[in-house]
């Protein structure tokens, strides 16, 4: 996993390190395209998670067009082709009508990775990224599976909008800046509309400007351009980021409502958080988590023990990652079988 160069710095200089890794979000590899994964919820090979089609913006454009690596060369062709469309606007490459009605009902008939009529433009004969290294927020931090269930996944749901608020207020400071030195004039009304005025040099030069604007920041920068809807989704990745350094047990779990992928067989894998992401547990143990009612941690772990039904400390900490185990009451819910 590997986050865009610009995004990466930016993240580092916030935290004060480099991003988590999500060593289980094979992408050369697809762990929902993998033997066993059910049909309804397995991903379609040809597509992947990438039904799905960017808002890519201006300056990330530049920077995709004038990077000389090889392997972006059938991005930089499948970018090419959206910007001789009227989705090329000042502030970047937009989602046509007919795209965004097109994801609007993926999302409805909850098809997310397996419809292949919303195949990304970006995405290479191979299945991979051809825009990877320049790709937005929004594909840069969503994985099908985290290395700490959903403590990762609100991490990387912070960083999306942490990300999406900074191309959005950077996307109007390039624009801005390119017309500045080119002693154009503009209002941010009509950027927003996507009208290039007096622009007359063609998109891909104002991309690569735009991208010349933005490369030398850095997050002290980016900070200061962003205003306040950066500085309070900054917050908001500091904290996600520092609950999921904390490990610790909480004093007292309620079992979640969660669905079994398997329902014979000696193990069993249990989805709770998200519809991607499992853990796998004995039969014995998936039977036994209801004894997890509120009681003290310590009282239910000895209580399975002295059942014949042990639960290692790994596995305690799986269940917690994956929400199968939680820290409120469910609202009394039942548990749902698949």
């Amino acid at each position: 996993m590997s986050l865009p160069a610009l995004y990466a710095r930016w993240l580092e200089e916030l935290l004060g390190e480099p991003a988590p890794d999500e060593p289980k979000a094979t992408c050369h590899d697809c762990v929902m395209c993998q033997p066993g994964i059910p049909e309804d919820r397995a991903f379609n090979p040809s597509t992947r998670c990438c039904t799905y089609v960017p808002r890519v913006p201006n300056f990330q454009i530049g920077r995709l067009l004038d990077d000389p690596d090889p392997a972006l060369a059938p991005g930089v062709r499948s970018m090419r082709a959206r910007l001789d469309s009227d989705a090329a606007q000042p502030l970047g490459v937009e989602l046509t009508d007919a795209e965004s009605a097109a994801y609007d009902r993926l999302l409805a008939d909850e098809t997310f990775g397996r419809d292949a009529d919303l195949a990304c433009p970006h995405q290479r004969d191979d299945g991979l990224c051809g825009i990877w290294k320049h790709r937005n927020g929004v594909c840069a931090t969503w994985f099908c599976r985290h290395e700490r269930g959903a403590g990762g996944e609100r991490f990387w749901e912070a960083v999306q909008a942490w990300l999406t608020a900074i191309e959005d207020a950077l996307d109007h400071h390039a624009a801005r800046s390119v017309y500045y030195a080119a002693d154009l004039p503009f209002d941010d009304e009509a950027l927003r509309a996507g009208d290039w005025g007096l622009w007359t040099a063609g998109p891909e030069a104002f991309y690569r400007a735009c991208a010349d604007r933005v490369r030398g920041l850095d997050w002290r920068a980016v900070r200061r351009l962003g205003g306040r809807a950066v500085r309070r989704s900054a917050k908001a990745v500091q904290a996600a980021h520092a609950a999921l350094a904390d490990q610790r047990v909480p004093r007292r779990l309620w079992l979640a409502p969660h669905d079994p992928l398997d329902d014979e067989g000696p193990m069993r894998r249990l989805m709770a958080y998200s519809g991607t992401d499992w853990v796998t547990v004995p039969e014995a143990l998936d039977d036994a988590l209801g004894a997890f009612d509120g009681r003290r941690v310590p009282t239910v772990l000895a209580d399975l023990r002295t059942s014949g039904v042990p639960v290692a400390p790994a596995v305690l900490r799986a269940l917690i990652d994956q929400a199968v185990l939680v820290t409120a009451a469910p609202g009394g819910k039942k548990r749902r079988r698949a």
